[in-house]
């Protein structure tokens, strides 16, 4: 039998502090806690075990998936709460076939697909190639808000504000919910790949 779990991790502070800890369901309600965490500001992520997603991860009214965690300082301390899915979204990211011909015009044969989260700056972006031959990718993705597009640079840096209003200029944002099939049709626009962002 399958215990979904969490693994919570902690980085930051003055001190370089990087640290795990673990949760599963297995266990009951028994709790997790970080020891001997410094005074300072932490990124507290979280990763779902067993194809599960962390939907939603809190310490009062912090929203953690946004908002940095703060320690000591006169900061009252809180329980942190996750709430933990299993019903991830797809998504079919297609070329149009404008998109095709400008590829090809370049002599193009893939790219990648991106995407982009809005609301959750600690969920890295998912990534996928599209090969021209077959024009289509199947991903599956965290329910949410994203950006897509279609780009062959991947190291663009995502959340500059400079770079999210090119690529919104650019690409398309679709809001995917728990358990949703959604197809993209996706430009290829030259201008983005030779950007230089």
């Amino acid at each position: 039998m399958e215990y979904p779990g969490i693994v919570f991790i902690l980085n930051g502070g003055g001190e370089r502090y990087g640290k795990r800890v673990a949760w599963n369901s297995k266990s009951g309600d028994a709790d997790v806690a970080f020891e001997a965490v410094s005074p300072g500001e932490y990124t507290l992520s979280a990763l779902g075990e067993q194809d599960r997603y962390i939907a939603s991860i809190s310490c009062g009214d912090v929203n953690l998936l946004r908002d940095r965690l703060m320690v000591g300082g006169g900061v009252a301390p809180c329980s942190i709460e996750a709430v933990v899915r299993d019903d991830f979204a797809s998504v079919t990211a297609s070329l149009s076939p404008e998109a095709i011909v400008r590829m090809t015009a370049a002599g193009v044969k893939q790219s990648g697909v991106f995407l982009i989260p809005l609301d959750n700056v600690l969920q890295q972006p998912a990534i996928g190639t599209v090969l021209l031959n077959l024009g289509s990718l199947q991903m599956k993705v965290i329910p949410g808000r994203y950006l897509a597009f279609v780009s062959e640079d991947r190291n663009l840096a995502w959340y500059e504000p400079e770079v999210q209003r090119h690529l919104l200029a650019s690409g398309r944002v679709v809001t995917l919910a728990p358990g949703e099939s959604h197809t993209l049709i996706l430009d290829w626009l030259p201008q983005l790949n030779e950007s230089g962002l």
